[in-house]
């Protein structure tokens, strides 16, 4: 009977899960990352890093599920083909046009460009294009190919990785590029760790589903202590290097700028590298990459320093949050992006659920992906079933098949599981596999439910003294990378109201003292009246540091048993984005 083992995979029990890749983890400089993914119900696997992957069975379909809930059903991957590429030198015509921008012959040749006669499906015909190889490891895993009208098209089922990919191994400088002609730019000038992103910067909200490339060069980027982003300098390049910055870590970037020299043919300043180095040759290629700024992460700063951010806060009337979801509850809570919610409750009140629901309606309305480390909705399949039901609006028995493969594509996709394994994870440990995540699929929202889960390492601290630390790591993570961060903490002890009713638990009745008041950014408990014979649940605002995101308060939303969803106590139009 075919088995995982027979291929060398370490795993066991259901559901999706990672393991050791038997193709490449031996030969990595992290042995132990767990870079394979594995869904144990359907006997596939992928690998994150390597690249492969497979399955127990084969020959399945799959109906066309279309136009049946929210999202369209996730197509299999398609088994990465490696092209055939032989190096054809370029036509004179082809030299020229390099030479006019400052790339010379000799690197050209050492990078083994090429002229070849390719399809190309802008025009829909054949056309001359200009070949640029991919390397990893040494061979060709993907060629892109451009003709003289600036139509790009790459090999089909190529792998996505850098270009230049190779150059970047053991490299303490990295420099990474928009494009190949950037990229033969700076190796022109004499640089090594030379790489470019394979896609173009497109927009923010595109370029999520395109980076990819990230995974093959992430050992690469770890290792280095300065990346130096030398991305275009208009407002979709800006933005790209904003977000390729979130994801490595601004802490180690630098930011390349060209505004001092001039394109002679627009008289406009420089958007690219290549513009520099064809206009005003190599020393002041250098210059520009000698005078790059580092990203504002730490030290000492002026408000100068802020002056566009400023003028933009003042424009956009303040820090914004996104929606929750449900009219009521934005009234007194939104979503900081970059934030820390501290948020209790008393036991059974639905505290999970409604943290559950918050991650689909901004998944769904903003694009938001989320990390869970919540070791009490073990195990998966449980934490699957009560986002299942929320997603599709009905009890899991009631769910079908092809149902069931869309929401299990697309809670993949958006909800990333930190999971504890034997040993249980400290705060450093969780936020060290959320940084991951923040560059493998850039989420944006870190769900830590609950905090008592965490393992404590606190030496001679006391419990405050730690949760202080843990609070301000947390807090630092959440600004340096633009991650909501959502730490579920119990009371420790349930006051009473005058009435004999447990009251609403707030800060203070959270082990640690008064540090998880002083270090959030939005503090919120949730709260049932247990006697009364309806689902309705109480939301109570205890602190808002910004109040452009909300104000001390309470909203009042219906807990539906069967779903696990939540809606306004007055119905509006706006609630629960996920609708039959």
């Amino acid at each position: 009977m075919d088995d995982f083992s027979n291929y060398g995979i370490n795993v066991s029990g259901s559901g999706q899960q990672t393991a050791l890749c038997p193709q490449c983890s031996a030969t990595r400089k992290k042995k132990t990352v767990q870079c394979l993914s594995v869904n144990m119900d359907e006997g596939t696997w992928n690998c994150h890093h390597c690249g492969w992957t497979g399955g127990l069975k084969t020959g399945n379909s799959h109906s066309d599920t279309r136009n049946q809930y929210v999202a369209p059903p996730k197509t299999q991957p398609n088994q990465l083909s490696k092209p055939s590429f032989s190096y054809n030198q370029l036509s004179e015509k082809a030299f020229k046009w390099f030479e006019a921008r400052g790339i010379s012959q000799d690197t050209l040749v050492m990078e083994q460009i090429s002229s070849i006669r390719k399809w190309v499906p802008q025009v829909q015909k054949e056309r001359d294009c200009i070949a640029f190889p991919y390397f990893e490891n040494g061979e060709v895993v993907n060629v892109k190919y451009r003709d003289g009208e600036k139509n790009f098209t790459q090999e089909k089922n190529a792998k996505s990785c850098f270009y230049r990919l190779d150059c970047l191994k053991d490299q303490d400088v990295i420099y990474i590029c928009e494009g190949e002609i950037d990229a033969l730019s700076l190796v022109e000038c004499g640089y090594g760790g030379v790489a470019s992103i394979p896609c173009g910067a497109g927009k923010v909200t595109e370029s999520g589903k395109k980076m990819e490339f990230l995974i093959s060069a992430e050992e690469h980027i770890e290792n280095a202590t300065k990346v130096y982003l030398v991305t275009d300098k208009d407002e979709v390049g800006i933005e790209f290097e904003m977000e390729l910055a979130r994801r490595i870590g601004k802490e180690k970037c630098w930011r390349v700028f060209y505004n001092e020299y001039l394109n002679e043919e627009t008289q406009k300043p420089c958007k690219d590298i290549n513009d520099v180095l064809k206009f005003h040759g190599q020393e002041a290629v250098k210059k520009c990459l000698d005078q790059a700024k580092e990203f504002p992460v730490e030290g000492v700063r002026t408000f100068q320093d802020y002056k566009k951010e400023i003028y933009k806060y003042k424009e956009d009337g303040g820090i914004k949050g996104i929606s929750t979801g449900y009219y009521n509850l934005d009234k007194i809570f939104t979503l900081q992006e970059g934030g820390l919610v501290i948020y209790t409750g008393i036991p059974g009140s639905g505290k999970s659920e409604l943290l559950d629901c918050l991650a689909l309606n901004t998944n769904v309305k903003e694009g938001w992906k989320w990390a869970f480390f919540s070791p009490e909705n073990l195990p998966v399949a449980y934490h699957f079933q009560k986002f299942a039901e929320k997603m599709n609006g009905t009890p899991f028995s009631k769910i079908n098949g092809e149902r069931l493969d869309i929401t299990i594509n697309h809670l993949s996709d958006n909800i990333k599981l930190i999971l504890p394994g034997d040993n249980g994870l400290t705060v450093e440990d969780i936020l060290s596999k959320a940084k991951a995540c923040v560059l493998r699929y850039g989420i944006k929202g870190l769900v830590i439910d609950p905090y008592n889960e965490i393992i404590q390492k606190r030496g001679r601290a006391t419990e405050t003294e730690y949760v202080s630390q843990m609070l301000a790591k947390l807090r630092n993570f959440s600004r340096a990378y633009g991650v909501t961060i959502i730490v579920v903490a119990h009371p420790t002890k349930l006051r009473k109201d005058d009435k004999g009713n447990i009251a609403v638990p707030t800060p203070y009745d959270i082990s640690g003292g008064a540090n998880w008041y002083n270090k959030g950014d939005l503090i919120m408990a949730i709260w049932r009246d247990f006697k009364a014979r309806d689902n309705k649940v109480q939301i109570h605002v205890h602190k808002v540091r910004f109040k452009t995101i909300g104000k001390i308060g309470m909203a009042e939303l219906e807990y539906d048993i069967d779903t696990g969803r939540y809606a306004d106590v007055h119905r509006y139009a706006e609630d629960m984005p996920y609708k039959n």
